[in-house]
């Protein structure tokens, strides 16, 4: 199948050929993100996350706890963010305050409970309630099929 043929970089200014930003202008994007965002280890993902965090959840929770199908692949902090345990002066490595999520769950976690962007623009930024997810969370109720939980309360999907 033949591929879409190249527009334009979509920078202002920039004339390269390419179907969205060009390689040197998504180079600049990123670059400019990542100073302001700092990198992995000045967020706190330094040797310490590698070495105990990460194995350590990854361990206990091989399968993730949300989707319960998929293998986990992401130590999340959980129930409170990395950012809450610091500002508590709790240790953010202690493999108590994490869980295992296979990559899918993470991003919808993420995109859900983190503020800024998606869910500032809906109104939300409160995270999925419990490891069970939230009465939203469409996957949560297939799984709950799945393993023979009971149907959610009236108005969610499986109610009738």
């Amino acid at each position: 199948m033949p591929s879409r043929p190249l527009g334009y970089c979509t920078t202002p200014g920039c004339s390269a050929r390419a179907n969205g930003k060009c390689a040197a202008c998504l180079a600049r994007v990123r670059a400019a993100s990542d100073q302001v965002r700092g990198s992995a280890a000045q967020r706190g993902y330094g040797s310490a996350h590698r070495a105990r965090f990460r194995p350590a959840v990854l361990a206990r929770d091989p399968v993730c706890v949300l989707c319960r199908v998929a293998p986990s692949t992401v130590a999340d902090h959980w129930p409170r963010s990395r950012r809450e345990l610091v500002a508590a002066g709790d240790d953010p490595n202690d493999p108590v305050y994490g869980r295992g999520l296979c990559d899918p769950c993470h991003r919808s976690h993420t995109a859900t409970a983190q503020p800024g962007g998606w869910a500032a623009a809906r109104g939300r930024g409160v995270g999925i309630a419990g490891a069970q997810g939230a009465e939203t969370d469409r996957g949560v109720f297939r799984v709950r099929a799945q393993i023979g939980d009971p149907p959610s309360p009236a108005g969610g999907r499986d109610s009738k």
